[in-house]
């Protein structure tokens, strides 16, 4: 992964409404479908349903990960069925990124890695 993007409406500019992760060769856009808040993974932004109020922006949260590969990536299903996250953990970091949709928006979290030995 070289860049990332959050997209942000104006009028709710602390709410990321997708984010476009760049590579060397594709784009991967991640949303939400605001309909039943279940998260959209694509690589053409126009499934996305952005509305032309919004726009592409810089952001400095995603920096320990640039640049970087995605090692894993994992669909989150909520206890109602519904695919309402995407997990991914990239090849030059010790964490984990949730995009979890709440509200017609997605939620970043980041997840540390305890490599701790576990005894019980």
């Amino acid at each position: 992964m070289r860049e990332v993007h959050h997209w942000v409406d104006p009028d709710l500019p602390n709410s990321v409404r997708a984010v476009r992760m760049r590579f060397s060769n594709r784009c991967v856009y991640v949303g939400v479908d605001a309909s039943d808040d279940t998260v959209v993974l694509t690589n053409d932004e126009s499934m996305l349903g952005l509305d032309e109020a919004g726009s592409w922006q810089e952001t400095v949260w995603w920096q320990s990960f640039l640049p970087s590969a995605i090692r894993w990536a994992w669909a989150l299903i909520n206890n109602q069925g519904y695919r309402d996250g995407l997990q991914i953990e990239f090849s030059n970091d010790d964490s984990t990124i949730q995009l979890v949709a709440i509200a017609s928006a997605l939620s970043l979290r980041r997840v540390i890695v305890d490599r701790a030995t576990i005894t019980t």
